[in-house]
């Protein structure tokens, strides 16, 4: 899991991606072995950086929509299902975090400044909360 610092203000995905660090997560992933040539990231529709990850070599995986004039292919919607069984995981993750009761608040501004430590603490500790979905096998 890849946990960033906190962002203010309008910034795009992109910008938050290229300020995080997350670039350098897979880089090292990469030289330890951890992932390949060819793995995938898997991102939401709109995150603009297919370029940037097929750069490291690792391919991106975007969920394909369908419009108001054209259909999605067979192997399309086999692609949307599987890449919804994977990101259900994340949407659960996500919902966890948001049920701590720091987050879910106002922050005081006394603790503006451990506002990024308290978010990684909260991200880190849904770590150890019981599985997100049960393996269906």
């Amino acid at each position: 899991m890849f946990v960033s610092e906190l962002f203010t203000g309008s910034i795009s995905d992109k910008s938050i991606t290229e300020q995080s660090g997350f670039y350098d997560l897979p880089k090292t992933l990469k030289s330890i072995g951890y992932i390949k040539e060819g793995d995938a990231i898997m991102v939401d529709k709109g995150f603009n950086i297919a370029k940037e990850i097929n750069e490291l070599g690792l391919k991106i995986n975007i969920p394909p929509f369908a419009s108001a004039s054209r259909q999605m292919t067979a192997s399309e919607t086999f692609l949307t299902n599987q890449i919804a069984k994977h990101r259900v995981h994340i949407e659960r993750l996500i919902c966890k975090v948001k049920t701590y009761k720091l987050l879910s608040h106002c922050i005081p501004t006394s603790l503006f400044q451990k506002a990024n430590k308290i978010w990684t603490v909260c991200c880190l500790l849904t770590l150890f909360q019981d599985v997100f979905v049960k393996d269906e096998h």
